[in-house]
């Protein structure tokens, strides 16, 4: 039993692994609506589609490697939330300005890109980042790995700083222009 991907999962020629699929999701989840299961299956028929259609253009590689990057990126952006509540000597302001910044939806793209070295990851910061921007990203990350068990930072990789990513600033809401260098 497959899908024929050049069909819709809804397609007659679908049916039987569409509706397999549902009725075991509603055999294991019996609470779970049938909108929330055909959401699931659209999205899994739509990935595998996807991933199909990068196989045949050999772009799987290309996606993978966008794909690692913008994961290294949410995992740095998570770790700065994480240490943002255990910072105790900034204000109130500095700490909601900060968290409004990394809470937002595109804060992944203010983060500097790392690629692997021989010894970890090599951080590649924006030429167009504000001093008081890297020096924010400097304390939530020194605040981090203070606050890190020591078997977890045994499992981070060693981070450096290697050259500016030379890059045009991006377009920002007024309030979060503080980081972008004048």
């Amino acid at each position: 039993m497959t899908w024929n991907l050049k069909k819709r999962y809804t397609d007659e020629d679908n049916f039987e692994l569409t509706n397999y699929i549902k009725t075991s999701v509603q055999g294991i989840a019996p609470d779970t609506s049938e909108e929330v299961i055909h959401g699931a299956i659209k999205r899994y028929f739509t990935s595998k589609k996807e991933a199909e259609n990068r196989m045949s253009k050999n772009k799987a590689e290309i996606h993978k490697k966008r794909q690692a990057t913008y994961e290294r990126k949410k995992e740095k952006l998570r770790r700065r939330l994480s240490a943002l509540d255990k910072k105790t000597k900034w204000s109130k302001d500095k700490k909601e300005l900060v968290r409004g910044l990394l809470s937002s939806k595109s804060a992944h793209k203010y983060m500097s890109s790392d690629e692997e070295g021989d010894d970890g990851f090599i951080s590649h910061p924006f030429s167009w980042e504000s001093e008081s921007f890297r020096s924010v990203k400097d304390s939530l990350d020194k605040k981090f790995l203070e606050t890190c068990p020591v078997r977890s930072k045994r499992l981070l990789s060693k981070r450096t700083r290697g050259s500016l990513k030379d890059e045009e600033p991006p377009t920002l809401p007024e309030q979060f222009m503080w980081i972008v260098s004048p």
